[in-house]
């Protein structure tokens, strides 16, 4: 499980900043945010995956796990963020981009 969880946090902190980049998004200290914000939700998001695979549908878990993620890490943009100016919108977008990226290179 620990190499699951360190795996999917670095392609996490990989695909995220360079969504950020793409968006022009070149503060550093926002791009330490996305990181530290990532540190938080990502691993937590993965073990609780991991934990209840079996015990709830995943179009019910993912969905629930992601949402609380993109929740979380929108309030910490919002009031620490600098150069992010939707945080919400930023969170959704790049939690889904990464996502997906994800999905697609254990699916695709």
């Amino acid at each position: 499980m620990l190499s699951s969880l360190v795996l999917s946090l670095i392609m996490t902190w990989l695909l995220e900043l360079a969504f950020a980049f793409l968006l022009g998004i070149r503060r550093s200290k926002d791009l330490f945010l996305i990181l530290l914000v990532n540190l938080i939700t990502n691993p937590a998001v993965v073990y609780l995956a991991l934990t209840f695979r079996y015990s709830l549908p995943s179009w019910f878990l993912i969905p629930l796990l992601e949402s609380l993620a993109v929740a979380v890490e929108a309030l910490y943009y919002r009031s620490y963020a600098l150069t992010i100016r939707h945080p919400w919108l930023f969170s959704l977008a790049a939690n889904g981009f990464s996502y997906g990226i994800g999905w697609l290179l254990q699916h695709g």
